[in-house]
């Protein structure tokens, strides 16, 4: 339900957490919809150097709406 800036911010700190906490991976949902705040989700990852892969979930777990992150 948020917009893109919101998004983005909350993942800028989730993702924050999730390295200084030493998290080995986390679930990020962002649901399907129009595939907006996947691509921002994605884009952002890719340029986070502490992610070792940032990948769609299980089918049974949610599949392309909830993107799976590991930390190197």
């Amino acid at each position: 339900g948020n917009r893109v800036d919101e998004a983005l911010a909350l993942l800028q700190r989730y993702i924050d957490d999730a390295i200084l906490c030493s998290i080995p991976e986390v679930q990020i949902l962002h649901g399907k919809g129009n595939g907006v705040l996947r691509q921002v989700t994605r884009d952002y990852l890719r340029a986070q150097k502490e992610v070792k892969s940032a990948r769609d979930a299980a089918i049974e777990n949610g599949g392309a709406g909830i993107t799976v992150v590991s930390f190197r």
